[in-house]
């Protein structure tokens, strides 16, 4: 669904927008498997399913190679990589061969099991992340951004803005700045009540019509109505870039 490598991206065409994405339980849907698949080909233009990805729960190793092998290529960061959606995209590009850094809190409990059979070339706290960032820039290949408070009780909003207001912008401005390709998070919760419709349409009257229900939906709306605004005025932007709108279906 959404693409960054050129073959795939010039036949969607879908660089550089919002998309959606579903969610069915605890895994994507029918309509967001083929998604996935081109998401992570989006980033790694050397990945051997680029022009055919899986869909979830096929035989990896068979069809693709051994997991688990170093390739040489760059590294990816990916933040919210032991949450759900993070932690099977750090699977994907860790058994394509790349090295995969995650950006997350593990915290008390289970949560370091979402990445436990993946190989995982680096851990690092959130608030690290910048000056790793600043040291490494040399060699990122792509940031997949889905760290974020993603509870729509949320009510603290200068917390909401610290996760996912500001942190959003740093690494759009940091991936504009370095020409690091970047996919990032925003939700269906930006689309409130539906009535001003779903599209993907990602303009700034488009966007501007849209009315988030919560805290949440709201923080997630507000980076993409300032990335709308960033492109609309030809401002700096990552070399290749998409934001995906996650629905529950």
């Amino acid at each position: 669904m959404v693409c960054f490598a050129p073959r795939i991206w010039q036949r969607t065409a879908l660089n550089g927008r919002l998309g959606v994405v579903g969610m069915r339980g605890n895994r994507p849907s029918s309509r967001a498997e083929g998604a996935a698949g081109l998401k992570l080909a989006c980033l790694g233009e050397r990945l051997p399913w680029a022009t055919n990805p899986p869909a979830f729960g096929s035989d990896w190793p068979a069809r693709y190679g051994a997991p688990h092998t170093d390739t040489g290529l760059g590294k990816f960061v990916v933040t919210g990589g032991a949450g759900l959606i993070g932690s099977n995209v750090v699977s994907r590009l860790s058994q394509a061969g790349h090295r995969v850094v995650v950006a997350d809190w593990l915290e008390q409990g289970d949560k370091w099991r979402n990445i436990a059979k993946s190989l995982v070339h680096d851990i690092i706290a959130p608030p690290l992340l910048r000056p790793w960032l600043d040291r490494m820039r040399a060699d990122i290949q792509g940031i997949v951004h889905m760290g974020a408070i993603s509870a729509t009780t949320e009510r603290d909003g200068d917390k909401l803005v610290e996760n996912n207001v500001r942190l959003s912008l740093d690494l759009w401005a940091y991936c504009a700045e370095a020409g690091v390709p970047l996919i990032y998070a925003s939700s269906a919760a930006t689309y409130g009540d539906g009535s001003a419709g779903f599209d993907d349409d990602g303009s700034e009257a488009a966007l501007a019509r849209l009315r988030p229900l919560n805290g949440y939906g709201w923080s997630k709306h507000a980076v993409d109505r300032r990335i709308a605004r960033d492109i609309a005025e030809g401002r700096p932007q990552p070399p290749k870039w998409a934001g995906l709108k996650f629905f529950n279906v």
